[in-house]
């Protein structure tokens, strides 16, 4: 019990963290915590493969070099859409 109510508060500072005291108790939707990062999520660093895998989840793949050399998105941003 100690170690689950260990990783949930660790959980929690985490998205703290990263999306700040504002957004992180939002639903990780384009129009809740993520509504700042259209634009990483567009420029296709992160795309969903059409296949699943043999567990039946979703595939991502990253591609950190298709980031457009003009984007005016941050790493952080990135690194929540990579998140969720």
């Amino acid at each position: 019990k100690q170690l689950a109510a260990e990783r949930f508060v660790e959980y929690w500072e985490s998205r703290c963290e990263l999306f700040g005291p504002e957004k992180y108790l939002l639903p990780m939707t384009l129009g809740g915590a993520l509504q700042d990062d259209l634009e990483a999520i567009e420029d296709g660093v992160l795309s969903l493969l059409p296949r699943l895998d043999l567990s039946g989840r979703q595939l991502l793949y990253w591609a950190p070099a298709r980031r457009s050399r003009g984007a005016s998105y941050s790493s952080v941003s990135l690194v929540r859409v990579w998140v969720v």
